[in-house]
Formats: structure tokens, sequence, C-alpha cells
């Protein structure tokens, strides 16, 4: 319950700020391409980081990246909307750099969670799969609804701060309750690239 409601809350970190960050960047200077490359660095990274720890799991702990990704989460959170009072010409690297970070830490927690659910559980995959992609969907669904809510109430902080806090609490939940997987390294595994060369994938026999 805690792993999936952590994942619930990471991707929830995505969306909450569509809703009002647009308006603050514009007042530090951004203009519309420069909103979209901070909105777009959080899945870039996601990209660039889901198959590379994918593959770094066989060496390292699932439950150490999940915990450390959660608080790494939580505190680029509260990082963003600290951003409000950065200097002007610091505000779109910053902000950049802390998306990009998040997104890193959210692939890891849903890599990480998938590996311990998978070992750790008698779900099927199909199962697993399952949940942890309704979970995005609902994170996704709600973020913007929440953060807009969250925003008239206290400011634009406020979500920030909230969602911090909350994503800071299942940190503190999965020391506890977060089992330690044993990795089963392999001695001979393919690269993630053979992927591309099954049959349905790419017809790579009229290369």
């Amino acid at each position: 319950m805690v792993l999936l409601f952590s994942q619930f809350s990471a991707l929830c970190t995505d969306t909450f700020l569509f809703p009002f960050f647009p308006q603050e960047a514009k007042s530090k200077g951004l203009n519309h391409f420069e909103i979209g490359t901070v909105y777009g660095s959080f899945e870039l990274a996601r990209f660039t980081t889901a198959p590379v720890l994918g593959y770094l799991l066989s060496w390292i702990s699932p439950r150490i990246t999940c915990i450390t990704a959660t608080i790494t989460l939580a505190i680029t959170c509260i990082a963003l909307g600290l951003m409000t009072y950065a200097p002007n010409h610091l505000f779109l690297p910053l902000c950049i750099t802390i998306r990009a970070i998040a997104g890193s830490a959210t692939a890891s927690l849903t890599v990480s969670a998938m590996t311990i659910l998978l070992k750790h559980t008698s779900f099927q995959t199909s199962t697993v799969v399952s949940l942890l992609e309704m979970l995005q969907g609902g994170g996704y669904a709600v973020g913007p609804a929440l953060g807009a809510a969250l925003h008239q109430i206290g400011g634009y902080t406020c979500m920030f701060w909230t969602l911090g806090g909350v994503i800071g609490a299942t940190f503190l939940a999965q020391l506890f309750v977060v089992p330690e997987i044993r990795n089963e390294r392999k001695s001979q595994s393919l690269s993630s690239l053979h992927m591309l060369k099954l049959p349905g994938i790419i017809d790579y026999r009229n290369q």
C-alpha cells in the first residue's frame, strides 16, 4: 500500500503545477517555449533514467533505490516551490534542473517499486503493471485539480510544501515496511536493444 501511494504521489508532482506555474513563470520572464521546456524536462529525465536503472538494479538494492527516490522527490518538490524567490535569470535553469532530478527520481521509484512488488508478492506481472498504470493515470488526473485547489487555499508555495510533506511521510513509512530484495544477477544478459530485434517490433530480417 505504501509503495502504491508513493507511486501515486510521485505522478502528482508531474502535473500538480500545470494550473498555476505558467503565471509564475511569465512573471519571471519566461516565454511559452521555456515553460514547455520546464514541463518536458521531467518526462525526458524519466525517459532516459528508466532503462538505465532497469539494468543497474541487478547490482543495487531496489529497497535503497525506492527509499532514495522518494526522499529525493520530497526535496525537489519543496525546492521547486522555493524557486519563486530565485532571481529571474536563474529561475529557468534551476527549474529545469529540479524537474529533471524529480523525473529521474520518479522513474527510479517506478522501476524499483515494480521490482519489489513482483519479487515480494504473489501477484502476476500483469496485475502489478496494471496497478502501477492505474495509479500513474490517477496521479496525472488528480494532480492539476489538487494543485489548483491548494493554490487557491494557501497560495503558490502551499501545494509544494503540502505534497512534499506527504511524500516525506511516505519516505518515513518506507523505512519500516519496504522489504529488502535479494538480487539475482544473471551471468549472461542481453542488452535492452535486443528487444527491438524481436519479430513484431522491428523486422530486422529485411535489413
